[in-house]
């Protein structure tokens, strides 16, 4: 009897988890990012916090929110800094794609409609939308090295953009 309480508690914390993380990824521009950077996205808890990352080259660029507030903002914020303010070299071809705008445009229409950055545009917006959505979710922006066998964490302010 014991076993099968335990083991009906396993499936369904297993469920949560998976469900937890498909939340993580189920938008447009995480699905876009993972398609095009396939082993390059890395997300890890600490404690609270959910951290977001493209890591094309054993360095990340990341954005780091509360677990209470995952949620599109986060994908958006981390999406426009990638296009528009990441500089990874490797980043350079996805950059240029006309899907990768499509998609950064689609952001910031989104996030400009009848709101504080409309009279905004291009860098400007996505300078304006970052900072917003930062104070909104408090989310934190981190650049992420790997070597000597740790993971060092830099946080930094975006409001530095």
């Amino acid at each position: 009897m014991r076993f099968k309480v335990f083991a009906i508690l396993f499936i369904v914390g297993l469920n949560c988890f998976a469900n937890a993380h498909e939340k993580l990824i189920a938008n447009k521009e995480m699905s876009y990012l993972r398609q095009s950077f396939p082993d390059a996205i890395e997300e890890s808890k600490v404690r609270n916090r959910i951290s977001i990352g493209a890591c094309p080259d054993g360095t990340c660029d990341a954005v780091n929110v509360p677990s209470s507030a995952l949620n599109r903002d986060a994908t958006d914020a981390l999406y426009l800094y990638l296009l528009y303010f990441s500089t990874f070299v490797l980043l350079k071809d996805w950059k240029e794609k006309p899907e990768t705008k499509k998609i950064g445009d689609e952001i910031v229409k989104r996030h400009t409609k009848g709101k504080m950055c409309s009279r905004k545009s291009g860098v400007e917006a996505s300078k304006c939308i970052i900072r917003e959505l930062a104070k909104k979710n408090d989310l934190k922006f981190e650049y992420i090295r790997y070597d000597e066998g740790g993971r060092n964490v830099m946080h930094w302010i975006c409001l530095n953009l």
